[in-house]
């Protein structure tokens, strides 16, 4: 008798092992870099990386493990704990079993490649969703940085557009607004590496004036973006100016307005119908603090982007509509970020400053601009 429960002991193990052998055969991720990176031996490390860190995903995901496991061969201790942080808020899960991607120059320096697609898996009370990431390279091959891709398109009117763009501006006027881009992404399973390739070039291309600068900023905002999903207060608390002014606007009621009959046509004027919060980066930093704690996750993102640049110097406005989803709150608003890019390898926020709606840009503030020039 016993040796029979033994036999299907080791049966049962064995069926276990083949169907997990299977499973992750299935969903195995095949990561391809086309273009971007000449030595083939660091290539070849990269895609090994990258591959391996998706299929850890989809294998966790099988087995419903709580924790992801990173092979500390893979990637940076900074990187594996940042990875395992989005995993703990939100699954990820990555349905490509091929991926045909380029590398690029990041604006830290690093090596890059973007768009890598997965599913964030969300609760019961939650719809999933489909997330671009990209993952910055040492010069070992190692995965040393991990970022939410903002959208594609956002992120055209930020790498597409150039100083010559805005000639509808006033000849006179500091600020330089960007324009949407004007290619659309596509690609086809049926398309060759080569024209694959192409299109993914295509899709960098801009003038060489202020590629880099926007390159940064783009950069800039999507770490930002991973930074508040990730809880990461330590990346944050850098990135605020000691004297960065941190503003909220909140709409009176209709009590507290006078002439309530003009309020429709003044709302956006000068700030009528709001009341102004204004605080400092320590005690913003507190309460941000407070936030990630009372909450199990936070998942911010932005659906529109407008990006201005102080005319001759380096100093940007970005205007972002956002949306904050979290355990205990949510809410949309439009988001403005003054953002100093000055120093080589520092950016800064000086000013944020968020409304329900659009009231803030960079002229809002013409007179701190003319202070830090």
């Amino acid at each position: 008798m016993r040796k029979i429960t033994i036999f299907i002991t080791m049966l049962v193990c064995c069926l276990l092992i083949q169907e997990e052998m299977q499973a992750q055969e299935k969903q195995q991720v095949s990561v391809s870099i086309l273009i971007g990176v000449k030595d083939k031996d660091l290539r070849s490390i990269m895609e090994y990386n990258s591959s391996s860190m998706l299929n850890s995903f989809n294998l966790a995901v099988q087995k419903n493990a709580k924790k992801l496991k990173v092979d500390d061969k893979i990637a940076t201790p900074e990187a594996k704990k940042k990875i395992e942080i989005i995993w703990e808020t939100s699954k990820l899960f990555c349905t490509d079993s091929e991926i045909k991607t380029i590398c690029r120059e990041a604006a830290s320096g690093e090596l890059q490649i973007r768009k890598i697609p997965v599913k964030m898996l969300k609760d019961a009370n939650q719809n999933d969703e489909i997330k671009l990431l990209s993952l910055n390279f040492n010069q070992a091959g190692q995965i040393c940085d991990i970022s939410i891709n903002i959208n594609i398109d956002l992120a055209k009117r930020i790498l597409g557009a150039t100083d010559d763009d805005s000639k509808t501006e006033e000849e006179n006027s500091d600020v330089v607004k960007t324009e949407p881009a004007t290619t659309e992404n596509s690609s086809s399973t049926n398309q060759t590496d080569n024209e694959v390739a192409t299109n993914l070039v295509d899709e960098l291309q801009t003038s060489a004036e202020d590629y880099a600068e926007r390159n940064k900023i783009l950069d800039f905002i999507e770490k930002f973006r991973t930074a508040y999903n990730c809880k990461d207060i330590y990346y944050l608390e850098n990135i605020y100016s000691n004297n960065a002014l941190i503003i909220s606007a909140k709409r009176k009621s209709i009590q507290q307005i006078p002439n309530t009959d003009q309020i429709v046509r003044n709302i956006n004027l000068d700030g009528l119908g709001y009341d102004f919060q204004v605080t400092t980066k320590e005690k913003y930093i507190e309460a941000l603090r407070n936030v990630f704690k009372r909450n199990e996750f936070v998942n911010i993102g932005f659906d529109s982007i407008q990006v201005d640049k102080v005319r001759g110097y380096r100093i940007y406005g970005v205007s972002l509509y956002q949306r904050w989803n979290s355990t205990t709150y949510k809410d949309k608003g439009y988001l403005f970020l003054l953002i100093d890019c000055r120093k080589k390898d520092e950016m800064q926020v000086f000013i944020r400053a968020w409304a329900p709606e659009k009231i803030f840009n960079l002229n809002s503030f013409t007179d701190f601009v003319q202070s830090v020039k």
